[in-house]
């Protein structure tokens, strides 16, 4: 497990912090990681690869060109890159099973 340390938080917040966990029979700790996880819970529940599917699909709606060699090299100013090469092959072979799937899924010939 990691460990979290919040600096400059608002006394305010704090104070509005430590009552919501009161009333919650809880700590402050437990109130702050279950904040936290259910902030980022969509998140963490996503499949592999559909942060990808849908930022493809936004480029598409705009009609933009969309390259998936390319995209994958594209810098991002917070991380290194905005798509890691990783993701970009995982979500091809995922297209490749779900094209695979389909193909025997048609009506009868």
């Amino acid at each position: 497990m990691a460990t979290l340390t919040i600096r400059d938080l608002d006394d305010e917040v704090k104070r509005r912090l430590r009552v919501r966990a009161a009333e919650k029979g809880v700590s402050m700790e437990a109130e702050a990681r279950s904040i936290l996880t259910d902030a980022v819970q969509d998140q963490l529940e996503e499949e592999p690869g559909a942060w990808y599917r849908r930022m493809r699909e936004r480029l598409a709606a705009t009609g933009a060109y969309w390259d998936d060699d390319v995209i994958a090299l594209l810098p991002d100013r917070k991380t290194k890159w905005a798509v890691s090469p990783e993701e970009v092959e995982r979500d091809r072979a995922a297209r490749e099973r779900q094209s695979g799937s389909d193909a025997g899924s048609g009506p009868p010939s």
